[in-house]
């Protein structure tokens, strides 16, 4: 096969338009087809496609026009069903988008959740932590202070609000580490 020929059915096959216009015009040129005498000589190129490829079957769209009833009646004009059938596959497609989409919502959405809920308990265990620590630290002060007056005396006269202090010191030492003072008064 020639050349020319051959390249512009690779033009054509491969839908590269400026290569086959160009080859076309090319082919055309060269065949002597560019005067008026010969303007049938360029149908060759477009009715003999290899393996037995019609126009008919590359074209993008059907240019059919003559159905039989039968055709007709069935609504196979023009793809009908297969449009029906299309858009119903495109439907589907949508919906399973759609609760693929809800699905990855919810899931984060519950994420979320977790993760504000474990912030929460790190929140929380955290001012638990604060209030302890400076909870025993104002009662180490106090108890503190309150053996520092102690021990100028050895047999001190305490007053009934350093005796409720002292009760809630041994409470809370009690509470905070487990060991019980003995205090006398």
């Amino acid at each position: 096969m020639d050349a020319r020929i051959t390249t512009t059915l690779n033009a054509w096959r491969k839908g590269r338009p400026r290569l086959l216009l160009i080859t076309t015009l090319l082919f055309m040129w060269s065949s002597g087809c560019h005067g008026n005498d010969q303007p049938a000589n360029h149908l060759l190129l477009f009715d003999t496609l290899p393996d037995g490829m019609s126009t008919h079957k590359t074209t993008p769209f059907d240019v059919r026009t003559n159905f039989s009833k039968e055709e007709e009646e069935r609504g196979e004009k023009y793809g009908e069903e297969e449009e029906e059938e299309e858009e119903e596959e495109e439907e589907e497609e949508e919906e399973e988008e759609e609760e693929e989409e809800e699905e990855e919502e919810e899931e984060e959405e519950e994420e979320e959740e977790e993760e504000e809920e474990e912030e929460e308990e790190i929140w929380m265990a955290q001012e638990r932590n604060n209030w302890t620590r400076d909870h025993r630290n104002r009662h180490q002060k106090a108890y503190k202070s309150c053996q520092k007056e102690m021990s100028r005396d050895p047999h001190p006269t305490i007053s009934s609000t350093w005796t409720i202090k002292l009760q809630k010191l041994v409470a809370f030492s009690f509470y905070t580490t487990g060991k019980a003072y003995e205090i006398y008064v």
